[in-house]
């Protein structure tokens, strides 16, 4: 063998060495960098799923609260028909005890739908807000 052949060899042996030493190093690196990856996709399609959840609970609880509002302003409606006739009738005195039952019945009604469209509203506000807190924390979770 030649010289020049035998300093080809050792300039390739010298390559491989500084490669290896190279690959020692970022091997982990990239193995460290996939696991990484690879939680961050987990978390992100939890996350996801998560709010999906979120998403159609509170397109469920906008349903509900639209149902009550028209209940409500249907009710609403009746309640004023109601002290309007009340208020114009010329038989009051023979028709008060039906007319009160009936509008009784309907403040009841009325009462009762309107607590209901309050607890549905601190719900609406409730998932709101434990949306926004989830966003949070897995934007967070993704971060770090």
């Amino acid at each position: 063998m030649e010289d020049t052949d035998m300093i080809k060899i050792a300039e390739k042996v010298k390559f491989w060495e500084k490669q290896d030493e190279i690959n020692k190093e970022l091997i982990p690196r990239v193995i460290k960098n996939h696991k990484l990856i690879t939680k961050i996709s987990q978390r992100s399609l939890k996350s996801a799923e998560i709010i999906s959840n979120i998403k159609a609970q509170n397109n469920k609880l906008e349903t509900d609260y639209k149902s009550l509002a028209k209940r409500i302003n249907k009710l609403d409606n009746l309640f004023k028909e109601n002290e309007e006739a009340l208020n114009n009738s010329n038989e009051f005195l023979e028709n008060s005890k039906n007319i009160e039952k009936k509008t009784e019945a309907i403040y009841n009604e009325w009462k009762k739908s309107k607590g209901e469209l309050r607890k549905l509203t601190k719900l609406v506000y409730i998932f709101i807000t434990i949306s926004l807190v989830m966003s949070v924390v897995a934007v967070y979770g993704i971060i770090n």
